[in-house]
């Protein structure tokens, strides 16, 4: 773990943010003081829904005197998504920086199958920003990083994996010319990315002030974008993550009892998190950090079968979900996620050596 002071793109926005809703942070501890009391409960693993973003929103403009109604305007439901991730964000301010070349690899990685959505509930801190180099999602769109947390409907009972990007606009023969956030909820259920993201669009296109219909086609164009994205939070919080060092991990923290009741202090300083250095480096002894054939089929399910004799070659990164526990005692039982890096098949130097450790 590295701490720096310099200002970083995360803090630029809690800045502006903050200058913008002068009282939010307060507004979010009395909000989250009243969980379960005069507002529904919520899990832990939530640290406020959006509703209350979206009231905090919505009294800052009736502050400045503008009448919001029953609608948000697109400006206001763009804040709501970024106040719902500072507010989880500030109390830790993680920044999450890849090694290069697992960085690489990673958001090559397929993601197939149905979404593991019980892997997302283990993200080591509320809420976490990742650093994407060079990660585009369309030609003109540079996402810098995003911000990635949890959402709970304390209404239906909905989960998602609410996502705000940090992204410059420009082309390619031009300096960025802005910063925006986007924020972009992933409906967590019983289906895959695609369906995960046609079923988010199909919501927002039934708001009053959207404007735009949605196809399969669409939302499955949105969701190839976003493949990288997931993967690499889903490898964050992966059984074999190497993150930090020894017992040195990120983690939520403890509320201080104050004469105002309990508080959660922000850090003075962001805290950058090094995710897979000896990952990265195990690749570069390979040499295969490029990627090659894949062997057999890859899915959540199931590993890739095994195949013919072949020459050596590499065999491609892929995911591979498990359950531990007994059978007859589901309650008892834990579900987990491995990435499986690169791995050289036949090759003189063997396989790459994991270091196994659990996300709690």
């Amino acid at each position: 773990m590295k701490t720096e002071s310099a200002a970083m793109r995360p803090i630029e926005t809690l800045n502006n943010y903050s200058r913008l809703y002068p009282n939010a942070w307060k507004q979010v501890d009395e909000i989250r003081a009243k969980r379960g009391i005069s507002l529904p409960y919520w899990p832990e693993w939530c640290f406020m829904p959006l509703a209350g973003a979206r009231d905090i929103v919505i009294a800052e403009a009736e502050k400045q005197g503008l009448e919001i109604g029953g609608e948000l305007s697109a400006e206001h439901v763009a804040a709501v998504g970024v106040i719902g991730a500072l507010a989880a964000w500030r109390v830790t301010q993680g920044i999450y920086r890849f090694d290069p070349d697992v960085y690489r690899e990673v958001i090559k990685t397929p993601i197939t199958g149905k979404l593991p959505n019980e892997i997302f509930l283990r993200l080591p801190e509320w809420c976490i920003y990742v650093e994407t180099p060079g990660y585009s999602m369309y030609s003109h769109m540079k996402v810098q990083g995003f911000f990635c947390h949890m959402e709970y409907n304390t209404i239906n009972k909905d989960m998602a994996l609410q996502i705000v990007f940090d992204f410059t606009m420009g082309d390619n023969d031009a300096p960025p010319l802005t910063s925006y956030q986007w924020s972009l909820p992933i409906t967590l259920g019983d289906w895959d990315l695609a369906e995960a993201v046609y079923r988010t669009a199909l919501n927002a296109a039934g708001s009053d002030n959207a404007g735009f219909t949605v196809s399969e086609e669409y939302a499955a164009n949105i969701a190839n974008g976003m493949n990288g994205i997931v993967s690499l939070i889903i490898y964050i919080c992966a059984t074999n993550a190497d993150i930090g060092t020894g017992e040195n991990r990120p983690k939520r923290p403890k509320p201080k009892i104050t004469k105002k009741g309990s508080r959660l202090f922000p850090p003075n300083n962001p805290q950058v998190w090094d995710i897979g250095i000896r990952m990265g480096a195990a690749l570069r002894r390979e040499h295969i950090t490029e990627g090659g054939d894949r062997v057999g089929e890859n899915d959540w399910e199931k590993p890739p079968v095994k195949a013919a004799k072949k020459s050596p070659h590499i065999r491609r990164a892929h995911w591979h979900t498990y359950w531990t526990g007994p059978k007859n005692t589901p309650d008892a039982r834990s579900f987990y996620v491995k990435w499986m890096p690169p791995i050289a098949v036949k090759a003189d130097k063997g396989l790459l050596p994991l270091t196994i450790r659990k996300v709690k």
